[in-house]
């Protein structure tokens, strides 16, 4: 395994399967034979998904992620969903390239998901301040609107509806690259001037992953070309008047 990983209790896993479908699980029990997962969704029919034998991929949404295959050993709907898989043989780090981030500046409107059905609020305007294939950071700025929910759901665990349009980077993207994905919030941060929270995505299309990591490294490639400093991780609040100049 890779260092001393191992999975826990409460712990979110992301399954894929050979059709590039993901699921979102979270894992009930480990032994050190048996891992048992229960899904986020309480409708999946897990038995039509799943069968017994099949070779699972998995990824635990950790900083940097990790990787595993298991083995399907059963697959039940009542009286409550559960896959019990094998024990992760090996673990990995997920492929440094899905998840480096870089900071920008871009617009974004966030909705809020609530209750099991996943209800979405109306969307309301953030400002994307980082982004990478796994997550972005928002900032949310004051005053919002008296009807949105906020701060209340300001909070870790949090679901989100996220839009996002990122800036062309010729010659690569010669007009604005539109993203949507589902997430969660990770971290909040207070400021006198609104919140900055961290999503990560649970639910993205692929395609969407990878044209985000193209759009990335386009953008990287910018920057060293105008000579301007490559900026990786969170972008903080009184960097928004130098970015905003880098994407003029």
């Amino acid at each position: 395994m890779a260092g001393e990983f191992v999975l826990k209790p409460n712990q979110k896993v992301v399954l894929k399967r050979q059709t590039g479908a993901e699921y979102e699980f979270l894992v009930k029990a480990v032994s050190p034979e048996e891992v048992l997962l229960a899904p986020t969704d309480a409708w999946l029919d897990l038995p039509r998904l799943w069968i017994p034998g099949e070779i699972v991929t998995g990824i635990v949404q950790h900083d940097p992620p990790y990787q595993f295959q298991a083995v399907v050993i059963r697959a039940r709907r009542i009286p409550l969903p559960m896959l019990l898989l094998s024990a992760p043989q090996q673990v990995t780090i997920v492929e440094r390239r899905r998840y480096f981030r870089v900071r920008v500046l871009f617009s974004a409107k966030i909705a809020f998901l609530f209750g099991e059905e996943k209800t979405p609020s109306q969307f309301y305007p953030a400002t994307g301040l980082d982004i990478s294939s796994m997550g972005v950071g928002l900032f949310l700025k004051r005053p919002f609107p008296p009807q949105c929910p906020l701060p209340f759901a300001l909070c870790p665990s949090q679901r989100l509806w996220v839009l996002g349009t990122l800036p062309p980077v010729h010659p690569e993207f010669p007009t604005e690259l539109s993203f949507e994905a589902k997430g969660e919030i990770q971290n909040v941060t207070e400021m006198e001037a609104g919140w900055r929270i961290g999503v990560q995505f649970t639910a993205i299309d692929r395609r969407t992953q990878d044209l985000i990591v193209a759009w990335s490294f386009a953008f990287q490639r910018r920057l060293l070309r105008e000579g301007l400093p490559i900026l990786e991780g969170e972008a903080i609040l009184d960097e928004f008047a130098e970015k905003e100049a880098w994407q003029r």
